[in-house]
């Protein structure tokens, strides 16, 4: 943190002085100006500065109403404004103000627009909580400027907020926001893409865009990794990922590490996209130079993460080795790494790799004959045959996975029937808004649908592949709530961000990385396969041209190698389609081109027909094109404009026409080989290209061809695969002369006398079956007799001025089950009502015996006296517990519920939990600080207020969710309400109503063993906090209060009130009822002084696994939500 005097004239110049630069002291090495220009242009999200301002400015209070960014203040403590830069943006925030007074100045981030407020969104990992917000303080009135601290760098976020902190009516005044955008580090110039893309459809052309963006906030300086082990409190990027200056990682937020998984998908896209290759080759090498070197395993992610043990990812390292290769041709990093490679290879990629690398042994043959093992073991263990897809596994199961399925499609693993089949089975699980994944129910994983459209375009279903990424990645796009520039992590199939909650991020729902370059599968997939233009060979030396028209009308695309420009275009006509491309001197090339009928089409090439030199078999035509000295004058290109770096020799045009034209039966095409070379009868030798021999140069033509023609081909193609699916098991069958070997464990008794016993068993578990039937009618039916008299002839009480109903029949012996017919509510919801009176609320409870509580009640003040009346005395009628307004000290329900027993749910009482009106305030300022930071090492430190930790008063809807999750949850639930309650200075107590008529015994029973149970199990965790003489002492007094025989009978209707005190005090008082000559006195039972008596009471009905009344304890937190979300002192 660096506080200067402002320098208006300085800073005025600073944004263009740094205008064109790379990333602080690193060298530039990307390109200066974009490959392809032209009206696509404008979807680049990327700014054409590094240093940016904020585009709008809102309040948090009208997040819909935003204004033009300019200057802005901030008055008084709490205040606060939210900056959108209207992009996923990242780097280094300055800020220029200036203030009357002293404070401190907040600063906070977000990628989600559901997470702005006084803290950033989660990125440590740490899982304790969001990483909170930068402080800056400034001690006296004048000009400041803060810039945040270098390793506390913000890789991804979208939203600024800054609010003031001040003891005083201090004011600052917000001249100037500014962001040094942190990713790319090496392009000066972040809008000079390589490749593109652009269609007739707007939103694909956006989806397109949205991926190419994301990669590039994923591209980051070397020294700027997330800190490992996560930070307990707050966040650090300052840790070193690899070598080099720039590398991809997973996430712009977060993990910001390398991942080879994720890599599978987001290389091609950069690739076809940004065109930079230096970040993935830097990310490839540290996998390398952190390999196991006598097991040959890579690790799963790089440092300093270094997560290790995962087969999958360990594969994709080397899948991202093949895609880095194919895009660059590198040989010298693949000789510097080939020897790892090879110990790391059971996969079939390495069988291409091989051949580039002129091995001279025979690993290709040797790895391709393995994977073709494996692919007729998967085939044959994990085919479904009655589902048509893949099971997860070679057992019985009955999950399907997008994943398997998906990767099946892509990687050849099956024939055409059946991929026709997994193409169809995989749309079962759509949904209006993406693919949920059977394996991660409830999920919407985008990285593993990239692989999905991929499949669909593999297999000739391009229509599917287009309407799963408009309902996904357009569905994302188009969410107000989102960075509407770049692609998410993933989300839930009920449209909210919670990816993965229950399934390692801790139901940490501001975790999800809204820019993660695993999700960027449509960028590729739109260029390689809709376009239809991808290199198959290292550089693009050969080259396949693939088009899949669908419901579009036009696309065009291209990329670049240090060959040359690639680019394809096609266009829709009334007769057919025109397709233009052009590609580097030199290379060769595979078109697939459709057509709609069986007849021969007319092929023009340059304006010239073609009809000498084709040759027609099996739908295809063959054509030779040899590059000319003086080509023809080609027609002005209805497409694509010639670049003026290729040769014009290289600009085909075709035209394929037809009697019709509609949608395009994959099944019917014409293939066109176009051999381009500068001299036919030289070979090329301008690069440097490893040797591609005529085999397996005409076994790549194949192997790039839609799976449909994999069945029909003379020359069966090169299997490529790539599965997760587990070690298979054998089925090895011992033949019927072998005799197995007796187990001597075995019972040696003959098998009718084994057949006998299991019978007697049986028999005997249906009688004890019938029996437990049996008793369990019999209970019901003398608990609905009422053959012991509980139900006892006493008058209709009144609590509150509200007449209880009678819940009696007219058999006054037999007791009702209340509740609807649907059975009993867990969590009855808080109505309110008027009183007969009219003079105070009530509150449903969802019973017809106890129908309603009041939704205020009035304590005697002097409970915090240090000298009560003595135990078991008779208070005067209007003593304050309740029957009078005003009287006493005020408390409001905070929720209630029903306690019930046995497996019948049998109603017991209705109970609630009331909070002492001025103590309100205290309750929401420890419940937020609860929220910030959840139990665990400094919790406690934080609720006594330190500095940094309190800005805020009040927490959003997600953070309230996040407060909910905690309250409720088993293990951190008890650690939360231990530290809610063990502080002093929180008054609240419990309103206790039976049902039906009981007794103190009863009740004292319960609460005595609620409070014996948890002191054993805390004492195990805490040392032994509830031992000892004086725990043992505390106890008995509080037996002793619900003791003899005046005070035995409990009437249904009765309202016992239990009080914890400031001091944590337990008081218990009985409100006697009725009135005129029917009163009956209050009384006041007696005091226990030990808070921890009280504080296991109160424990037993609001946390852990097991409560007293579970829809006590979720309309108590229902109640805790209203609170916290209106700020301190307005409840």
């Amino acid at each position: 943190m660096r506080w200067h005097k402002l320098l208006p004239g300085v800073l005025a110049l600073l944004p263009l002085s740094v205008a064109q630069s790379c990333w602080r002291n690193t060298t530039c090495s990307g390109p200066t100006e974009s490959a392809f220009s032209g009206p696509w242009e404008k979807n680049i999200f990327a700014p054409s500065s590094r240093t940016v301002n904020p585009e709008k400015l809102f309040l948090i209070t009208q997040p819909d109403k935003t204004e033009e960014y300019s200057p802005f203040a901030l008055h008084g403590n709490g205040s606060l404004v939210v900056y959108d830069f209207g992009k996923e943006v990242g780097g280094i925030v300055s800020v220029n103000f200036s203030s009357t007074g002293s404070g401190a100045l907040g600063v906070a981030f977000t990628e989600a627009k559901n997470w702005i407020g006084e803290w950033s969104d989660s990125s440590n990992g740490g899982f304790k909580g969001p990483d909170g917000a930068l402080y800056g303080n400034f001690t006296e009135a004048g000009s400041h400027y803060y810039v945040m601290p270098d390793k506390s760098l913000r890789g991804g976020f979208r939203y600024l907020t800054l609010f003031l902190i001040t003891s005083d009516n201090s004011t600052i005044q917000i001249e100037d926001v500014n962001l040094e955008i942190g990713f790319q580090p090496t392009w000066s110039n972040l809008k000079a893409y390589q490749g593109y893309f652009h269609s007739n459809d707007d939103l694909l052309n956006k989806i397109w865009y949205t991926g190419a963006y994301t990669l590039q906030t994923n591209e980051v300086p070397t020294d700027t990794g997330r800190q490992i082990p996560a930070m307990a409190v707050g966040w650090a990027n300052n840790c070193t990922l690899g070598p080099g200056d720039t590398i991809i990682v997973d996430g712009a937020k977060r993990d910001r590490a390398v991942w080879p998984g994720d890599m599978g998908i987001a290389v091609p896209s950069a690739f076809v996209s940004l065109g930079d290759l230096d970040s993935v080759k830097n990310a490839l090498q540290v996998m390398y130079d952190t390999q196991n070197n006598s097991t040959g395993a890579f690790d799963e992610s790089g440092p300093p993460l270094s997560q290790k043990d995962s087969d999958t990812y360990h594969m994709w390292t080397m899948v991202g080795t093949y895609n880095y290769m194919l895009f660059t041709n590198d040989s010298d990093f693949l000789e510097r790494n080939w020897e790892g490679y090879q110990k790391a290879m059971d996969y079939i990629y390495g069988a291409e790799l091989a051949t580039w690398a002129g091995d001279s042994g025979d690993l290709s043959s040797t790895w391709t004959s393995r994977a073709e093992k494996l692919r007729q073991a998967i085939n044959e263990y994990c085919w479904d045959d009655s589902y048509g897809a893949f099971k997860d596994n070679a057992t019985d199961t009955t999950l399907h996975p997008q994943d398997a399925n998906s990767m099946a499609l892509l990687f050849g693993v099956v024939d055409a029937d059946r991929a026709a089949s997994i193409s169809e089975r995989l749309t079962d699980n759509w949904t209006p808004i993406g693919a949920v994944a059977p394996e991660l129910p409830e999920n919407i994983s985008p990285f593993i649908s990239s692989f999905e459209i991929q499949g669909h375009l593999t297999v000739g279903q391009p229509q599917r592949a287009l309407e799963l990424i408009r309902r996904s990645w357009g569905w994302y796009y188009n969410n107000a709530n989102g960075t509407q520039s770049t692609v998410i992590e993933g989300y839930l199939q009920n449209g909210t961000f919670g990816y993965r909650s229950d399934r390692g991020y801790y139901y940490d729902t501001a975790y999800v990385s809204h820019s993660h370059g695993w999700s960027s599968g449509p960028t590729s997939a739109l260029t390689n396969y809709i376009v239809g233009i991808s290199v198959t060979s290292p550089l693009g030396a050969t080259w396949r041209i693939a088009p899949q028209f669908v419901d579009l009308q036009s696309a065009e695309g291209g990329f670049t190698t240090s060959l040359g420009k690639f680019q394809a275009g096609w266009s829709k006509t009334d007769k057919g389609y025109t397709l233009d491309f052009t590609v580097p001197h030199g290379t060769q090339g595979n078109l697939t081109l459709p057509f709609v009928s069986a007849a021969k089409p007319s092929i023009k090439i340059d304006g010239t027909e073609i009809s000498r030199g084709v040759q027609y078999a099996n739908s295809t035509a063959t054509v030779t094109q040899n590059s000319m000295t003086s080509p023809p004058i080609s027609p002005p290109n209805p497409i694509l404009d010639q670049p003026s770096n290729q040769g014009s020799s290289n600009h085909v045009l075709l035209i394929i026409r037809s009697a019709h034209f509609h949608r395009i039966p994959i099944l019917l095409q014409t293939r066109l080989y176009i051999h381009l070379q500068s001299n036919p009868t030289q070979p090329n030798t301008t690069h440097k290209m490893p040797p591609i021999p005529p085999s397996l140069r005409a076994a790549r033509a194949q192997w790039r061809t839609c799976a449909q023609h994999l069945h029909a081909s003379t020359n069966p193609p090169k299997t490529r695969l790539y599965s997760t699916t587990r070690t298979l098991r054998s089925s090895t069958t011992a033949s019927s002369t072998t005799t197995a070997s007796s187990n001597p464990l075995r019972n040696a008794r003959p098998i009718r006398s084994r057949e006998q016993d299991l019978a007697r068993s049986k028999r005997s578990m249906y009688i004890s079956a019938t029996g437990m039937i049996v008793c369990a009618i019999g209970m019901y039916g003398v608990i609905k007799a009422d053959v012991f008299g509980l139900e006892q002839a006493t008058p209709t009480s009144t609590t509150e001025g509200i007449d209880i109903e009678n819940a009696t029949t007219s058999n006054s012996s037999a007791t009702k089950l209340d509740g609807p017919s649907t059975g009993f509510p867990t969590k009855p919801t808080l109505t309110h009502i008027k009183a007969a009176d009219g003079t105070t609320d009530q509150v449903e409870t969802g019973t017809s015996t106890i129908p309603h509580f009041p939704a205020v009640i009035h304590l005697p003040k002097w409970l915090e006296s240090e000298n009560p009346p003595a135990s078991a005395t008779d208070l005067p009628t209007q003593s304050g517990t309740g029957t009078g307004e005003g009287e006493g000290e005020e408390y409001h329900l905070l929720g209630l519920g029903i306690r019930t027993v046995s497996f019948l749910n049998f109603q017991v009482y209705v109970v609630g939990l009331y909070v002492a009106k001025e103590d309100l305030a205290e309750l929401q300022s420890r419940l937020v600080r609860t929220a910030v930071h959840p139990p665990g090492k400094g919790t406690e430190s934080v609720i006594d207020n330190e500095v940094g930790a309190t800005a805020a008063t009040s927490l959003v809807s997600m953070e309230r969710d996040k407060l909910r999750e905690l309250l409720l949850d088993a293990e951190k639930g008890e650690q939360a309400w231990d530290m809610l309650l063990r502080k002093d200075g929180l008054r609240t107590a419990f309103r206790v109503v039976p049902t039906r008529n009981t007794d103190f015994l009863h009740l004292r029973d319960g609460w005595v063993r609620g409070i014996t149970g948890r002191a054993q199990k805390y004492n195990k965790e805490s040392g032994g906090e509830f031992e000892g003489e004086e725990f043992g002492q505390a106890m008995g007094e509080f037996k002793g209060l619900f003791g003899g025989g005046q005070r035995k009978s409990v009437p249904k209707g009765q309202v016992l009130v239990l009080a914890r005190g400031a001091k944590g005090q337990l008081d218990v008082l009985v409100q006697g009822g009725g009135s005129g000559k029917d009163a009956v006195p209050d009384r006041y039972l007696g005091r226990v002084k030990d808070e921890r008596i009280s504080r296991l009471v109160w424990m037993n009905y609001l946390a852990g696994k097991t409560v007293s009344s579970e829809g006590a304890r979720q309309s108590v937190v229902d109640g805790i939500m209203g609170v916290v979300e209106r700020p301190v002192g307005t409840v």
